[in-house]
C-alpha cells in the first residue's frame, strides 16, 4: 500500500484542516510517493475548492503535490472509488458515544465501501516531518478478521524499515479467573498464540516480527500506549461490535480517537 500507489488526501470544501496533508507529506517523504490533494465539489464551489487545495499544497513547497477536484454530490462514493486505486489519507472526528464509537460519517462510509486500507488521522494526532514510525503495531484477537491486517502491516513495516509488533490484549479479569479454575494460567494462551504467529510470519516474510501480550482492562488504551510515541497501528475493523474484541468498530474508533499518530484501518474483505 505504501511505495506504489499515490497518496490521496480528501479535503472538504471550506475546511482548512492540514493534518491529513501533513501526514501524507510525512509518509511521502519516507516512501517517495506522490501526494495528491483531492476534493469533491459542484460547479458552484469548484473555484473555491481549487483555491483551497492550492493554498494547502503551497504550505509544503518541497513537495510537488497534485490537486484534483471531482464533480459530484456523494463524497463517500467518489472517495471509495478513489480508494480502490490509491491509498487514502484522511482525518476523522472519531467520536465516542455511550453505546460505542463511530468515525466521522464520510470516513465511516469510505471504510465500509473501500477494499483497500486507509490511513486515518484522529483528533489527537501530532505529526513530525521526516519522522516515520519506529515500529508498526498490529493488534490481533484470534479471529481471521484481525489477522487479515497482518499482510498490510508487513507492507507498512517494510516501507518504513520498522519492526512489526504483533500484540494481543489479555483476557479481562473475570475471564482470567474462569480460566484459572480450569487450570489455565492467565496470559499463557495469548502468549503462545502471538508468539507462534510472529515466528511464522517472520520466517515466511523474512521480516523482523516481534510479539507482546498487553495486560490492561481497556484494549484500545493498551494498544495506543504500547505503540506510543512513535509507532503506527495497523488494524482491522468490522465496523460493528460483536465480531472480535479488537475488530469491533468501537475499539478501532477509540484507538483512532486516542492515538497521537496515524492509524491504518483495514476494511473487511467482501
Amino acid at each position: 500500500m505504501f511505495g506504489e500507489l499515490p497518496l490521496i488526501v480528501p479535503i472538504a470544501p471550506g475546511v482548512d484542516d492540514a493534518r491529513a496533508v501533513e501526514a501524507a507529506a510525512m509518509i511521502g517523504d519516507v516512501t517517495g510517493q506522490q501526494v495528491r490533494l483531492f476534493s469533491v465539489a459542484d460547479e458552484r464551489d469548484r473555484d473555491l475548492a481549487i483555491r483551497q487545495l492550492e493554498k494547502l499544497a503551497g504550505m509544503y513547497p518541497a513537495f510537488d503535490m497534485e490537486i484534483s477536484v471531482e464533480s459530484g454530490n456523494d463524497v463517500s462514493d467518489v472517495l471509495a472509488d478513489a480508494a480502490s486505486r490509491n491509498t487514502i489519507v484522511m482525518t476523522t472526528a472519531a467520536t465516542l458515544k455511550p453505546h460505542g464509537g463511530h468515525f466521522g460519517s464520510i470516513a465511516e462510509a469510505v471504510i465500509r465501501e473501500s477494499a483497500e486500507p486507509l490511513v486515518v488521522i484522529g483528533p489527537k494526532a501530532k505529526l513530525q516531518m521526516g519522522a516515520g514510525p519506529k515500529k508498526v503495531v498490529a493488534p490481533v484477537d484470534g479471529s481471521p478478521l484481525s489477522e487479515a491486517a497482518l499482510g498490510p502491516a508487513i507492507d507498512v513495516a517494510r516501507a518504513f524499515g520498522a519492526p512489526l509488533w504483533i500484540v494481543t490484549v489479555a483476557y479481562a479479569v473475570d475471564e482470567a479467573r474462569a480460566m484459572r479454575t480450569m487450570g489455565v494460567e492467565f496470559g499463557a494462551a495469548e502468549s503462545g498464540y502471538v508468539r507462534n504467529l510472529a515466528r511464522h510470519l517472520g520466517r515466511s516474510t523474512k521480516t523482523d516480527v516481534q510479539f507482546e501480550v498487553l495486560h490492561r482492562p481497556d484494549p484500545a488504551a493498551a494498544i495506543v500506549e504500547f505503540a506510543a510515541p512513535d509507532g503506527m497501528i495497523v488494524m482491522s475493523t468490522h465496523g460493528r461490535s460483536g465480531v472480535g474484541r479488537l475488530t469491533a468498530g468501537s475499539i478501532t474508533t477509540k484507538v483512532v480517537s486516542l492515538a497521537e499518530f496515524p492509524v491504518t484501518v483495514v476494511p473487511p474483505a467482501e
